[in-house]
């Protein structure tokens, strides 16, 4: 077998594995850290435990993906996504005005 062959052979079936891999990786590391926040956390805290959030929004904005924003007293809602899942699943968590977590949401599609 021709080299090139090899090598088309291996990346056909290492790619798929490396893509599902970093999908679990992403989705189990945002997973824990979720199941971890606990209602009054700061937001130093939620960063510890889930990272950055990858969109904040403010009281009423909503996410056109996700749906409408947070209501009073959330006066930011942190996004959370695996955009390898093709938002299949995300994650949100309200702070108030105060920065402690007052709720949080987990978001799957069928």
């Amino acid at each position: 077998m021709p080299n090139y062959r090899r090598a088309f052979t291996a990346a056909f079936f290492t790619v798929p594995l490396l893509y599902l891999a970093t999908c679990f990786y992403i989705n189990s590391r945002l997973s824990s850290g979720f199941v971890a926040v606990e209602l009054g956390d700061s937001e130093e805290i939620l960063v510890d435990k889930m990272g950055q959030p990858a969109i904040r929004t403010s009281t009423g904005v909503g996410v056109p993906r996700y749906g409408k924003g947070c209501e009073a007293p959330c006066a930011t809602r942190w996004w959370y996504e695996n955009r390898l899942m093709l938002d299949l699943t995300a994650w949100s968590v309200d702070i108030d005005a105060s920065g402690k977590v007052i709720h949080k949401t987990l978001w799957s599609s069928p």
